[in-house]
Formats: structure tokens, sequence, C-alpha cells
């Protein structure tokens, strides 16, 4: 059953093909209206007596949920898309993948006046959530050596071979591991070129670079394996993680690496270099800390992990392997999100689903926490808020319905937020498990907030020059979220991969 971080849980018993099964989901986030976590068991018998047992899998059935009923049925001669759950609730629709826990509002009623109980609004509209709309093509022919580019009717070929051998080894020193790999595999030339690395045992021997942020997000049909997206080239890549992984959830991401953690295990992994830090286990509930965050990378001895729970606050220096509970008197004057807090000049900073500020100070011999209960929430009525590091300063990002407000916190006498109306050369990268910043000079993702959802098979992002909403791919103007896919435990993570020096 689930055992998620969340405000909430609401569940629904039905008759799944003469078995009795129960969908649990849990809610988040500022309006409590954000999908957690979701999961489908069926009741077997047992050696002591009857258990729920988790479905693996439920491709060939859609669930139809709400506060009165709950029923399935099956999908294999239907156009309804198997394998999700349809839940109308708050006057929203939502469409829920049991298996990879994605969720997208496909139907907001906002004027709706009714009860919001009819099974019939529930299967109104059973949209296909992915964009099939065509786009550009780049196909490798091996046989001629040539790159193929189509672009609807009309296609032109570029001859590799003439480019001179010299600036093809120059190509090659310039490429990070990935696109190294991909140049190597289009022909014998190229192969020649780029000559095989022993990767793992050569990195130490190569300048570690960082490329722009990927989207992390569970890898579909495979449990041991993630999908990464990148925004810039939008390139997807299915990386695999070792078997112990897949019963985790990514909860935070720094430097490279993803916090993997369930009720069992915690431990750091770097999905690039194929490094894991194991954490220590110990009885207590650090697991069920609704965000992380980090004081260093955690390679170093002196980074300190921090957790906020419903109830409490829980660190951990990785040096001593001990955590630490610390329930703070006023800390239940504090309305905890979920969203990773942010180390910022020495003290962890916790951005609370009402917009209040709280700080955490370790020192040596003492540990204190206040909340700023003097520094008013820059913003109402918004339904995301995030916190973050940009050049020095402390951003908090709010999404209220078809706009973003950036503010940055100033440190005077008396503390106030500051709008925000250009990021300059910034890129801002969000989502609940880890936001932060890039500068990009000249690449045409400056000034722009990226968000963990996808439209159809693109990133959702920002523009502040526009003030409008897009997608990465075929820069689609979006209206909102709505329709949107978002990920339980998808993040952003930085992708240092190993590069030849020049």
């Amino acid at each position: 059953m689930i055992s998620s971080p969340c405000y909430y849980i609401s569940q629904y018993l039905l008759d799944v093909c003469g078995e009795l099964c129960a969908v649990q989901i849990s809610w988040g986030g500022v309006n409590q209206q954000d999908v957690i976590d979701v999961e489908v068991s069926k009741l077997e018998s047992s050696g002591n007596g009857m258990e729920w047992v988790r479905m693996e899998s439920a491709e060939d059935q859609a669930f139809f949920l709400s506060d009165d009923y709950a029923f399935s049925c099956p999908t294999n001669e239907t156009e309804i898309q198997g394998g999700h759950a349809y839940l109308f609730r708050f006057k929203r629709l939502y469409s829920i993948n049991v298996k990879d826990k994605s969720f997208s509002v496909s139907l907001s009623l906002r004027n709706f006046s009714g009860s919001g109980s009819s099974p019939f609004l529930a299967m109104r509209d059973l949209i296909r959530l992915y964009n099939t709309q065509a786009k550009p093509q780049h196909i490798v022919s091996k046989e001629k050596e040539e790159i193929v580019i189509e672009n609807g009717n009309e296609a032109q070929a570029y001859n590799l071979r003439d480019l001179p051998f010299d600036v093809l080894e120059l190509i090659a020193s310039k490429l990070y591991l990935v696109d190294y790999n991909n140049f190597r595999s289009v022909c014998n030339t190229f192969r020649l070129a780029g000559p095989y690395i022993k990767w793992r045992e050569a990195s130490l021997e190569f300048q570690s670079e960082t490329l722009f942020p990927w989207l992390t997000l569970p890898g579909g049909n495979s449990d041991t394996s993630q999908n990464f997206i990148d925004p810039h080239l939008g390139d997807r890549y299915l990386i695999n993680v070792p078997n112990g992984l897949s019963n985790g959830t990514v909860r935070y991401s720094k430097d490279g690496w993803l916090l993997i953690c369930n009720s069992n295990f915690m431990f750091f992994y770097h999905p690039f270099r194929k490094r894991l830090i194991e954490l220590p286990q110990q009885a207590g509930h650090h697991y069920y800390c609704l965000g992380y965050g980090l004081s260093s990378s955690p390679t170093l001895d002196d980074s300190i992990l921090v957790g906020s729970s419903f109830y409490a606050i829980y660190y951990l220096c990785l040096r001593d392997g001990i955590w630490f509970e610390c329930p703070f008197p006023d800390y239940f004057d504090f309305q905890p999100n979920n969203n990773s807090p942010i180390y910022f000049d020495g003290a962890f900073y916790f951005l609370g689903k009402d917009g209040k500020l709280g700080v955490l100070e370790l020192n040596r011999d003492q540990v204190s926490w206040k909340i700023l209960r003097d520094l008013k929430s820059p913003c109402d009525g918004f339904c995301y808020n995030y916190l973050l590091e940009c050049g020095g300063n402390l951003l908090s990002v709010f999404v209220v319905d078809q706009l973003v407000n950036i503010y940055r916190l100033n440190f005077t006498t008396v503390m106030d937020w500051e709008r925000v109306t250009s990021l300059g050369n910034h890129a801002l990268f969000v989502s609940p498990s880890s936001s932060f910043s890039v500068t990009r000079n000249s690449s045409g993702m400056e000034n722009k907030v990226y968000f963990h959802k996808l439209y159809g098979m693109d990133i959702v992002y920002y523009c502040l020059s526009t003030n409008k909403f897009y997608t990465c791919g075929s820069k689609e103007v979006v209206a909102d979220f709505k329709n949107t896919i978002e990920f339980a435990s998808s993040t952003w993570i930085e992708p240092k991969w190993p590069r030849l020096q020049s």
C-alpha cells in the first residue's frame, strides 16, 4: 500500500474481473490537488489469511472513480486508454497512469455547480494525452554515410566524407559522452576519428562538464531504466539503473546525483557515472519528508542532507552517518510543501505552501529554526511555488493560472520580496523535488522558466519576454497547464559527463 509522504489519501474499492481491488491516490501540493502517488492492489489469500498485493500490470483495464462510485471496464476493444484511472475531483477530470504515476488534468470545470458525481461526466472526455504531431526526423544512414534531414516533403543530404579527417578528430574531441558515442555510430570513418574509450576507467583524465539540465522520468515499460529529456536539443535518452533502484522513488537531485529512497533504503546514485553512495538506514520517519535539500555535493564529507516533514525537520551529516530529528515548537506554525529546501548563504531556506519562508541554521553547537513572520508572501492565489538560488540571489517562483511571477529576496534591515521581470542570461529549471538555475548566453534558453511538465511529448516552459507558455519542440503556445502531463517522480538533473580535454 502507499507509503509516500502526502497530505491525505483517497481510497476506492471496486470489482475488477471478479477480484476485489483497491485504488489508492495520495495528494499534495499547494492546494492538495496534485497526485503524489497511486497504487492498485488486489485482495489475495495467503498463509496468514487475506492480504493486499500490488497489481504489477493493469494495461487491459481502465478505472473510473469519484466520491460516489468506482468501477472498472476492459479496454481491449475500446478507444479508452488502458492502465489509467479516470477521476473526477475538485471540479476537474484527472487521468492517472497507474504504472509510471503520471497524471494530467484534461478537463477543468471551475463554474460547474453540480455535485460532480455523474459517471457520464467522468467518461465524457477521455482524450489521448500524447500529442502525435509530426516533427522533423533525423535519420542516420550508415550505408551511404550521410545524414538525411526530412522536414515535410523536402529532403537534403550531406556527405560526411567530404569533411577533412583532422576536422572530424577535432569535432570528436569536443563532444560529451552521449554525443561522442552517437558520433562513433554514424560510420566507419567517424569511428576511426573517435576511438573507443573506457569511460569509467578514464573518467578522471577528462574534464567534467555540465550540459543543459535534463528532465528525468520513469523508464516507461522498463523498471530498470530512467528516461531523460534534453529540452535544448529535444533528444531522449534511456539509461539503465541497477535492479535494486527500481523499487525506489527519485526524491531530489544535485550536481548530477539522484536521491532515491523508499521505506527500506536511501542512497545517492549518479546515473551517468554509475556511482552509488549508500546512506544509513535508521528507524524513523525521515523517509516521509515532503522535500529534501543538500548543502553541497554528496561526495563531500561535510555535506548535510535536510528533509522537512509535517511534524519535524530531519538532517543527516554524511560524515557522521546519524539522522537527527528536530521537532521545533513553532514548526507547527509552518505549512511545509512538496518542494525542496535551498541551502543559501550558510542556512537552509524552506518555502511553505502559503508562501511563508522558514530558515534552518546548523552550527556545531546549536541548531536553530525560525519562521520569517514579518516577511509576507509576495503572491496570492497561486497553485505552484518553488525556491531556488540564481546568480547569488534567493528567488521564489509562483505560478498563477496563466502567469509566472518571480521574486528576489532583498536582505536588508526589513526583508521583502522584489519583483523580477527579467532573468537576463539565466534560465530556471523548477520541479517539486529540485529547482536550480543555469547561465546560458546565446542558446535561446535564457530568460525562461522550464517546468517538469509535458505537453504531448514536449517540455513546457514560460518565456518572461512574452509572458506566455510554450513547448520546447514545436514552440507551440500553451494557454496553461491543462492537458499537460506531470510525473510524480520526475526531477531536473545536471548531466555531468566526462569530456575530452582539448
